[in-house]
């Protein structure tokens, strides 16, 4: 009788370990994937792939406004929620990226590294590798009047490969519909990360690039 029962035991007893190996072998997966794209927050994200796309399919008007030869305009979806764009212009000497939602506004930890002054150097210094003598004092893009709508600040990296100089800005803007909450947490629904690079640079070629970024 106990034989029996144990025989008829096991398959059951098999399927459990089998299911139970499953799971973990799916979290193990999951905790084992340093190539996942995350969010500021660690979350991992929903990223389609890049495609190239036309200018005129845009939502931006940086075409329009840029005063430079594209070489690539890309776009990709992000959660459901965010496009990302990425241009690169003038023989590839530039990359523009930029994070835009219709409806959705960055968290407040993101909007709150935008209009700071210390936070963007670190990123500069981290990315190019440079050291602090080596790159301008940080200058805001916009005039403080404007930081419901539009907030940054740019600085130029000195001694780059090749006696280049790169000038690189980063903003947060409003930009499209502006719905209450953003006036209330002062969030962002779009932010831009920008970098030229040539022998010689200046924040003033690209005025009318970041003064008039809009929807189309």
């Amino acid at each position: 009788m106990t034989s029996r029962h144990t025989a008829r035991q096991q398959p059951r007893l098999i399927r459990c370990i089998a299911s139970l190996s499953l799971i973990l072998g799916s979290l193990w997966l999951a905790s084992c994937a340093p190539d996942a794209p995350r969010s500021s927050s660690g979350a991992i994200m929903d990223v389609g792939a890049w495609k190239d796309i036309d200018p005129d399919e845009s939502q931006l008007n940086i075409a329009t406004i840029l005063g430079k030869k594209i070489d690539t305009y890309q776009r990709r979806s992000r959660d459901g929620a965010i496009l990302d764009y990425l241009v690169r212009f003038d023989g590839r000497k530039g990359t523009i990226q930029v994070q835009y939602s219709a409806s959705y506004y960055f968290r407040t930890h993101d909007s709150d590294a935008i209009r700071s002054r210390d936070e963007f150097q670190s990123r500069v210094l981290q990315a190019t590798k440079a050291s602090a003598s080596d790159i301008t004092e940080p200058v805001r893009l916009f005039p403080e009047s404007l930081r419901y709508s539009r907030y940054g600040y740019f600085t130029v990296v000195k001694k780059r490969p090749g006696g280049r100089e790169c000038l690189i800005a980063r903003a947060g803007y409003n930009i499209g519909k502006v719905g209450p909450r953003s006036l209330q947490s002062e969030g962002y629904n779009a932010i831009v990360s920008f970098e030229y690079c040539n022998t010689a640079v200046s924040v003033d070629e690209f005025r009318k690039f970041f003064d008039e970024l809009a929807v189309r």
